[in-house]
């Protein structure tokens, strides 16, 4: 897997066709390039979008643009995930996730409005202490697990909204449920400021998406407490006071219904899978 199991920043250069005994997540930093996934072009913008290569596939990349004197390199990033791993986190999010992926050689994610720059900050850690990986072990495991499982989790987002176009305040309800201070919200007050009666949202919600308002709203809140159970630093009382829940005991009934195990439970899998 390259220089490292987990990560690499690469220079953007014509690297010739090779075939993947693993997963591979790939985005560009800076400059373009064009990702052949068993011949079908995928072209590529800075942060615009990830590409998901599927192990046993042939892979083959293309820059696009040239690099210019006293301007930053152009530069593309890769992130390496055993066949296993990807198993165990997928299912984490999904039970039909996994399959899904397996179905198509080449899985193109959007990213133009996430915010890609978190995660090349938090995995710019692997450059910084790669003199030193292996007394960094533990850090570089909880690093990757955590990255790879945002972007399952940002897949899994546009995988389930791309099923059909919703009304414009559904998608601008789907739009804030990335922004913590939304998902901490009381559904009461979201539904006021749409300014349609409550009845008639409730019910075209339903309609369109198939669960409540308030269904999609506790599991999404619940979805994001998985990227804060990864900083051990957080106990599960902390997340749930943080994520505004009533009681320590009202966010883990509210985790058993999405994972069907507890916050710690699921914490202590998650950190086993590193």
């Amino acid at each position: 897997m390259a220089n490292s199991p987990y990560t690499t920043l690469l220079f953007n250069q014509h690297i010739p066709p090779h075939t993947h005994f693993f997963w591979e997540f790939t985005y560009t930093v800076n400059g373009t390039v064009t990702n052949y996934v068993n011949g079908t072009p995928v072209e590529c913008h800075p942060f615009s979008k990830i590409v998901l290569i599927q192990p046993g596939v042939t892979h083959e990349m293309i820059p696009v643009d040239q690099a210019t004197p006293g301007t930053a390199p152009l530069q593309h990033r890769d992130i390496y995930v055993t066949v296993d791993k990807m198993k165990k986190l997928c299912a984490m999010l999904d039970k039909n996730l996994y399959a899904a992926l397996c179905q198509s050689p080449v899985t193109v994610i959007d990213t133009i409005n996430e915010n890609m720059e978190s995660f090349e900050y938090t995995l710019n850690y692997f450059n910084v202490y790669e003199s030193s990986f292996s007394s960094h072990m533990d850090l570089f495991d909880q690093l990757h697990t955590t990255v790879v499982f945002q972007i399952l989790g940002i897949l899994l987002k546009h995988k389930i909204r791309q099923k059909r176009e919703y009304p414009d305040w559904i998608e601008n309800f789907f739009d804030n449920l990335k922004s913590e201070s939304f998902l901490c919200r009381d559904v009461q007050d979201i539904i006021r400021d749409i300014h349609y009666s409550h009845g008639y949202i409730c019910r075209e919600f339903k309609k369109n998406v198939g669960k409540t308002m308030v269904q999609c709203l506790n599991e999404s809140r619940v979805v994001y407490s998985t990227i804060l159970l990864m900083d051990n630093s957080l106990s599960v009382l902390d997340i749930a006071m943080r994520l505004n829940y009533n009681s320590q005991s009202a966010y883990i009934n509210a985790f058993k219904k999405v994972y069907q195990v507890s916050p710690h439970r699921w914490r202590m899998r998650v950190f086993k899978t590193s």
